[in-house]
């Protein structure tokens, strides 16, 4: 299926950005900022006939950046028998997605994303951001404009109001003009090298920032060591526990999930043991649990059936493993029986756990032990991470001083005096806000302002 696509028009939805750290995310020798709600048919025209040619003057140098809330883009399927143009409309994430072009519309319409398209159709792309972004950088009330910020923020932007068809390759002549006198400024490369550096140590800041918090929050919320051991002496409780009534799957599961547990290989030898064991222990539990249910439940004679059934249990699960005579069936005689079953069960249970593993008081201890190391190690790191830090942040105060000593080209200015030439109106606009403009940029909105201070202490 062919797709008819206006590539001119995909080259300039590679430039549409919808926030500002994703124009001002690498340091740049000036940023132009196209800016409108929608451009009208002569802008969209201009825009699609220069954009390549403007992005090739600008560069890695010059950002080059378009903010549009909605931008159309012919399309279509050539032959489309479609009464009504589908003029589907979707967000510009799906059309960046692997890259704007040919591939992304064909993608968009192998998902059904576009509907049915029609000969000679329009893609429309929403950007959600645009309209923050203008009021971020205090333009709103200018758009559609061109905006221009130099390579070190100030408080003010310079602005341009899209003039009409007529004017708009004056425009281009202008930012075209402008554009090389920047790049072609001895100064501009010595600022890069020295911004970029500093970017890639406000990185390492915010890493060893972010790495001092992890730990210090590790370390507060870390157990004391004698919290870390009240869990194993719950735990081992509850294995005791399970181990009493023969679950010995579940025995070896509580092991398991002791904090700090102990080997494998002792958990499974523990495990062995008690299968080996678990009939007696059955036997053991479940016979004192029945002759204490007999002994709370019934009155001393007990009355027919109860007496029966209360003799079938003495004589299958009690008198074939006792010695001597079995004895009156009286209260006294019930409790000493019970007494008997559950010291055997707790015998079979201390001989599972002292053949294989260590006592509770080795494995508290082990946990104290560890929990204190575990500390200790976190103290450690965090020193190594507060000096990384503090190292970091030495280094970004020396960079500071290095790039404020450079001579960077203004764009504005060069901007200024090409439009002033070609009978143009540039305003100056304060920033909006300032920290929103620049937060998540390549240089913080601080640093910004570290080094504008710095420039105006050397002047």
């Amino acid at each position: 299926m062919q797709i008819d696509v206006d590539q001119r028009a995909m080259a300039v939805v590679r430039h549409l950005r919808g926030s500002p750290e994703e124009v001002f995310a690498r340091p740049a020798g000036g940023y132009l900022l196209l800016m409108a709600t929608e451009f009208s048919a002569p802008v969209t025209a201009w825009l699609r006939q220069h954009i390549a040619t403007l992005d090739a003057a600008a560069g890695s140098d010059v950002a080059v950046a378009v903010f549009a809330s909605t931008f159309t883009v012919p399309v279509g399927i050539p032959g489309s028998p479609a009464r009504r143009p589908g003029r589907p409309c979707v967000l510009l994430a799906e059309v960046q997605d692997g890259g704007p072009g040919h591939g992304a519309v064909r993608r968009l319409v192998n998902r059904g994303r576009l509907g049915l398209l029609a000969e000679h159709d329009e893609l429309t792309l929403g950007t959600p951001g645009t309209a923050r972004t203008a009021r971020t950088l205090g333009v709103g009330a200018d758009l559609p404009c061109l905006v221009v910020a130099d390579a070190l923020p100030g408080e003010h932007v310079a602005v341009i109001p899209l003039p009409g068809a007529a004017g708009l390759e004056t425009l281009a002549q202008v930012v075209r003009s402008a554009v090389r006198t920047v790049t072609r400024s001895p100064g501009l490369g010595r600022f890069l090298v020295a911004a970029h550096e500093l970017a890639r140590t406000e990185q390492r800041v915010r890493a060893a920032e972010t790495e001092v918090e992890r730990l210090t929050g590790r370390l507060e919320t870390m157990r004391g060591p004698e919290a870390a051991a009240e869990p194993i002496r719950w735990a081992y409780a509850g294995a005791r526990h399970a181990l009493s009534t023969g679950a010995t799957r579940r025995f070896t599961t509580v092991l398991r999930g002791i904090w700090h547990p102990p080997p494998e290989k002792l958990i499974r030898a523990a495990g062995r043991h008690a299968a080996e064991r678990r009939a007696e222990l059955l036997r053991t539990d479940r016979t004192a649990r029945t002759l204490a249910y007999y002994l709370r439940q019934f009155s001393w004679p007990m009355p027919e059936p109860q007496r029966s059934a209360y003799r079938r249990v003495l004589d299958r699960y009690v008198l074939p493993f006792t010695t001597g005579p079995s004895g009156e069936d009286d209260p006294g005689r019930c409790e000493s029986l019970i007494a008997a079953l559950r010291a055997r069960n707790t015998a079979i249970v201390e001989t599972v756990l002292g053949t294989a593993l260590p006592p509770l008081g080795v494995l508290v201890a082990d946990a104290r032990n560890q929990q204190l190391s575990t500390a200790a190690r976190v103290v450690d790191e965090l020193h190594d991470a507060i000096a990384d830090l503090e190292t970091a942040r030495l280094a970004r105060l020396r960079q500071i001083t290095v790039l404020a000593a450079t001579d960077p080209p203004s764009l504005s200015t060069a901007l200024r005096a090409a439009a002033c030439r070609a009978g143009l109106t540039v305003l100056s606009r304060p920033i909006g806000d300032f920290t929103g403009a620049f937060t998540g940029a390549a240089l913080s909105p601080q640093t910004l302002q570290e080094v504008t201070r710095a420039r105006l202490d050397r002047a």
